[in-house]
């Protein structure tokens, strides 16, 4: 019987598999940092740092939106896992230029705990954070339980209007309220 191929070298590394692969098509732009997180090489110095995040399941898109007018770097999980602290923190590190960073991620509870205790650990580091998290997703809760509802397909755009506004600003504070 013949062997079947797949596109999956290896289901156990998927994610590291994906994020190499990205690394490749950026073609020198972006690194791999860590064991988990994308980031871009030239970024605008002294300035907010912009890091975004989440799991490589069936939708890993916040790995893709890391770059010019995007954002400066991605913390990623393991297939259909939010991204562990340790990564969420290496990604923080490389993209902190002294302005402190922003997290800009859907609202899924194993994310927002984990982006919680990255931003703790940076915190440890002396680098101060802030989280505007994406909850688009008008299906998933009713207007009066609104910050229940997750972030879906509104993340392109926003992430996109995150990272225009993080190449122009200053600050932190700036950057948080151009955000929301």
């Amino acid at each position: 019987m013949a062997k079947i191929k797949k596109i999956i070298n290896d289901p156990n590394a998927c994610a590291a598999e994906l994020l190499d692969g990205l690394v490749e098509a950026y073609d020198g732009a972006a690194r791999k940092v860590g064991r988990g997180s994308i980031v871009m090489n030239n970024l605008r110095s002294n300035a907010p740092g912009l890091l975004v995040g989440g799991g490589s399941g069936h939708e890993p898109i916040y790995h893709g939106l890391v770059g010019d007018g995007l954002a400066d770097g991605a913390a990623c999980g393991d297939i259909f896992a939010a991204p562990p602290p340790d990564i969420v923190l290496e990604g923080t590190q490389a993209v902190n230029r002294g302005k402190g960073v922003l997290y800009l991620y859907g609202n899924y509870a194993g994310d927002v705990m984990n982006f919680d205790m990255g931003a703790e650990l940076a915190a440890e580091e002396g680098i101060e954070v802030r989280t505007v998290l994406i909850w688009d997703d008008v299906c998933s809760a009713p207007p009066e339980r609104k910050q229940d509802r997750r972030g879906i397909a509104g993340l392109v755009p926003i992430v996109k209007l995150a990272g225009a506004a993080a190449a122009t600003v200053d600050s932190l504070d700036e950057l948080e309220r151009l955000d929301f």
